[in-house]
């Protein structure tokens, strides 16, 4: 029945209404969540395979991709999504109708931007672009953009903590 994201970045929760995710594990993968085992395995430069991702928000923007997931050398969050994104329109769209004169500004320049990076699917006729969404030092980053930081991990306590959302920059 789909799953919701907590997105304050964009001024409201991410609605998803389908999902598919296909990931490899590595061999290794830590076999618990100690930070000794956690080490051990991000030493090992192993990281999680997304084969493929494929959703579809509520607003009918649809991404499918595939990439890598991992930790880096501070056991944070590290990785990278090759990601097609079809329908990024109707998602500004209903941020538009939703949100205030500053975030339809902010929209305008989004749609500008994307106009730039767009093609015209040759097959359906849609309008896509293609684009590396990454997690590197803290922040996500959409292209060369950086949009989000991301909650590190503390391991004073010895055990794998949990990011509880992500902040706009």
């Amino acid at each position: 029945n789909g799953m919701t994201l907590v997105a304050p970045m964009l001024g409201r929760n991410m609605v998803f209404k389908d999902i598919s995710l296909d990931v490899v594990l590595p061999r290794s993968f830590p076999k618990s969540s100690r930070q000794e085992d956690i080490s051990l395995w991000q030493q090992r430069n192993e990281p999680v395979i997304i084969q493929s991702l494929d959703l579809t928000t509520s607003s009918n923007m649809h991404l499918t991709g595939s990439g890598m997931l991992g930790l880096d050398a501070k056991l944070q969050l590290a990785g990278m999504l090759n990601a097609r994104i079809v329908g990024m329109d109707a998602l500004l769209d209903e941020l538009d109708a939703k949100g205030n004169a500053h975030q339809t500004k902010d929209s305008g320049i989004a749609r500008q931007f994307l106009k730039m990076l767009s093609a015209t699917d040759a097959e359906t006729g849609e309008t896509y672009f293609e684009i590396t969404l990454r997690i590197q030092d803290g922040s996500f980053y959409f292209g060369p953009l950086r949009f989000a930081t991301i909650p590190l991990f503390d391991w004073g306590g010895n055990k794998m903590p949990f990011p509880h959302r992500i902040k706009p920059e």
